[in-house]
């Protein structure tokens, strides 16, 4: 019988520790532009090639920590010019996947970049028509790390 408690405290305890690991999620909403500055929305539509895997981002040099896994989308405020986009290394695959320059991004403009999945978990960035974007992200969702 103490057995049987034991099991479930630590089913329990391991339930919570887990949660706060996990990502909390949001539907699409979107971004507000700031003052003097472009967005695109880099978004990966649902797929089952390499539904698990998560890819780091990298814009202008700049890293983002927010999570890009399958069905998500990132938000990415951005100066006026020229843009640089590129998938990164995960834990399992290392180097840079895709890269993707968009030449004199506007301020006050969105942007769309859908990262189209193709096999061996590889992705390939690809700019899209704004009114095909708008359609697209609204079935994903924006990962947010736990706090």
């Amino acid at each position: 019988m103490f057995k049987k408690y034991i099991f479930t405290f630590i089913l329990v305890v391991s339930t919570f520790v887990l949660q706060g690991c996990m990502p909390v999620t949001k539907p699409f909403t979107p971004t507000k532009l700031e003052a003097n500055k472009g967005l695109i929305y880099l978004y990966r539509p649902d797929s089952f090639i390499s539904k698990g895997l998560t890819w780091l981002v990298d814009v202008n040099g700049k890293e983002y920590s927010d999570f890009f896994i399958n069905n998500g989308y990132i938000p990415v405020p951005v100066k006026p010019g020229d843009v640089t986009i590129a998938i990164k290394e995960n834990s399992l695959v290392k180097g840079t996947f895709d890269t993707l320059r968009i030449k004199n991004v506007k301020k006050g403009e969105t942007y769309y970049v859908k990262a189209i999945a193709k096999p061996f978990s590889f992705h390939k960035l690809q700019l899209v028509d704004n009114k095909i974007g708008k359609k697209e992200i609204n079935k994903t969702v924006y990962f947010m790390k736990p706090q």
